[in-house]
């Protein structure tokens, strides 16, 4: 269950020609530059709230063990 009263009214905007990337559940990743995002953020007159997200790799290592997260 996602934290918000209508969940169903959630969008994801991608830019035309995204990149496939394995790291995001949509399995896309959206190609708007920050201040592209804080234009959409501070001009915005249609959505309740906009976020901005990246993915990216990590590794972890713990008791001499390494593992990409």
């Amino acid at each position: 269950m996602l934290p918000f009263s209508e969940p169903e009214r959630l969008v994801s905007c991608n830019t035309e020609g995204s990149a496939k990337a394995g790291a995001s559940s949509d399995n896309n990743e959206a190609v708007f530059s920050y201040p592209m995002y804080k234009d959409l953020r501070d001009r915005n007159q249609v959505l309740d709230g906009v976020i901005a997200r990246a993915s990216g790799h990590a590794t972890v290592s713990y008791g001499g063990e390494t593992e990409r997260a």
